[in-house]
């Protein structure tokens, strides 16, 4: 792709999770996509033929950054007790102090997109097997990782009572129970 049309299409992108972000699931369309990122339909339809293949856009893009940082975050921790576990709850951390975009994108894609829910489905559930690989207890390495998913999930939904400074407490505690050696295998 050329540096211009690499651009449109980060713009594009970048305008669709935005939209989704302040308006709902249900505003995304190819037109408010294109006001919003202030292309032509045409423009957008160039990149994206369908409402559809935006998503699957939006959500591997996600998928890519959520394995990117998280091998980080496992490179960092190499040597210690859980680092694919821990990882994944720093990397929640993270997405709830700074990201949003990532619970609503699975949200949208198990709304509208079968095919990008099973590649989120995908993604997850091999991190998931590469936790429970590491750990002598796998239930409670899974539970920790649920419990950081539901804070996520609950955010995006908007029926979380949890402050901010509680949810940081959460990840905090899950990464201090992570990193017990009782955990690892």
């Amino acid at each position: 792709m050329q540096q211009r049309s690499l651009a449109t299409f980060e713009k594009i992108l970048a305008a669709a999770e935005a939209l989704v972000l302040r308006d709902g699931a249900g505003s995304l369309t190819l037109e408010g996509v294109a006001t919003e990122a202030r292309v032509s339909k045409g423009g957008v339809q160039h990149h994206f033929r369908s409402k559809e293949a935006l998503i699957a856009a939006l959500v591997s893009r996600r998928l890519e950054m959520l394995e990117a940082d998280t091998k980080k975050e496992e490179e960092a921790l190499a040597g210690q007790p859980q680092a694919a576990l821990r990882a994944m709850i720093r990397n929640g951390a993270s997405q709830y102090k700074t990201d949003t975009g990532f619970p609503a994108a699975l949200l949208l894609a198990a709304l509208q997109n079968s095919d990008s829910l099973q590649e989120i489905r995908r993604v997850l559930a091999a991190k998931h097997q590469q936790v429970k690989a590491e750990s002598s207890r796998p239930a409670e390495a899974s539970m920790l990782i649920f419990a950081c998913l539901g804070l996520l999930i609950a955010r995006t939904l908007g029926f979380s009572s949890v402050t901010d400074e509680e949810a940081c407490d959460v990840f905090i505690a899950a990464e201090r129970l992570a990193s017990r050696s009782d955990l690892d295998a």
